[in-house]
């Protein structure tokens, strides 16, 4: 009898610390808190770790590090989440910030002031002589008309820029020379004519202006923006500037 009752108490000893020790069995990876938990999110989902301080495993669920025991407790409405849960924020770890591009200002077309344009005449080059006495280089006078408008239908009056004078017996010429004029606000095309007059000091002045004019549109978009040009319809010389329209 006494045999019997001696096995009865040592079974029941070895099964209360079996039971005890299976609650809180420490996990192969363990650390010391919480705040060494580090980051819970996809690459993780599901792992366990056994934290000594709080003699107990956590397990990543839903981006939150959550003790074995509150796993499947719902998450309280009053405190936001399940009681002892760590986030990726709590374990010092700065979430990733997603940064947005502030959304692009689309330009007008149309310019929105008064605006100054600018030709800057680049080259010129005499491609045949251009009087009866079959004189080899003339005296280049070059000036533009500048026509503006509003999607074309609303036209503004013509502005003349004053004259380049290039010198007298030039048949090829390379540098800078500028002209400006003002234009109004509210066009969004403009139009560059060149006038070319070879000048006589004893005869008339003869015109061998191409009568060609050389768009620039959408003008709005393109303050700021060197634009060249080449005026090539004429059979006596050929020509190239830039245009620059600024505030």
């Amino acid at each position: 009898m006494k045999k019997i009752l001696l096995a009865a108490t040592v079974t029941a000893f070895f099964a209360a610390c079996s039971d005890d020790s299976s609650s809180s069995a420490p996990n192969d990876s363990s650390v010391s808190s919480i705040y060494e938990l580090g980051a819970c999110n996809s690459s993780n989902r599901g792992e366990t770790k056994y934290v000594q301080d709080k003699d107990d495993n956590y397990v990543c669920i839903g981006g939150e590090w959550i003790a074995e025991k509150d796993a499947s407790t719902p998450k309280s409405s009053n405190s936001g989440g399940y009681a002892d849960a760590i986030t990726s924020s709590d374990s010092g770890e700065n979430p990733k910030e997603e940064i947005k591009e502030p959304a692009k200002q689309e330009v007008s077309v149309y310019t929105t002031a008064q605006t100054t344009l600018t030709i800057n005449l680049l080259k010129y080059e005499q491609l045949k002589a251009m009087d009866e006495k079959d004189k080899e280089d003339g005296e280049p006078r070059i000036s533009f008309t500048i026509k503006s408008s509003k999607d074309g239908i609303d036209e503004m009056d013509p502005v003349k820029t004053t004259t380049i004078n290039l010198g007298n017996d030039v048949g090829y010429w390379f540098g800078s020379k500028e002209v400006s004029v003002l234009l109004p606000k509210g066009i969004n095309i403009i139009q560059v004519c060149p006038k070319f007059v070879d000048e006589d000091a004893f005869f008339d002045d003869e015109e061998y202006t191409s009568t060609k004019c050389y768009a620039i549109n959408d003008v709005g978009q393109k303050i700021d923006k060197a634009i060249k040009q080449t005026d090539d319809g004429s059979a006596y010389y050929t020509m190239d500037w830039e245009v620059t329209v600024t505030y």
